[in-house]
């Protein structure tokens, strides 16, 4: 089992590393942010395995940068952008159908 401590000195060389990537890249798409941060975070630092990861997965909205899948379903949703580029969560109709979809799963494990 990896300790925290060997885990956040991954986390520290990542950060490292992207901001010596950003200086002599200047500017960095969301594509870069991915493969330089997001991705070795996630396997590195969080220790997901890829197996249980997808990317560019279809939703009502668009495409979702990665779904990360726990035995059956899916737990977390992580959107990349570029820096300097906001995002805000989805509302409405989108929203309700999901916090729904979440409700009956919680009501089928009881």
């Amino acid at each position: 089992m990896t300790s925290p401590d060997e885990l956040l000195s991954r986390l520290e060389n990542i950060f490292q590393c992207f901001g010596n990537f950003c200086q002599k890249r200047g500017s960095v798409s969301e594509a870069d942010t991915r493969h330089q941060i997001i991705d070795r975070i996630m396997h590195e630092v969080l220790l997901w395995p890829r197996e249980n990861v997808k990317c560019e997965e279809r939703s009502d909205v668009g495409f979702m940068d990665y779904t990360l899948y726990g035995t059956l379903r899916p737990i977390v949703v992580v959107e990349a952008k570029k820096a300097g580029v906001s995002w805000s969560l989805p509302h409405g109709k989108w929203l309700k159908k999901h916090t729904n979809y979440q409700e009956s799963c919680r009501r089928k494990k009881r």
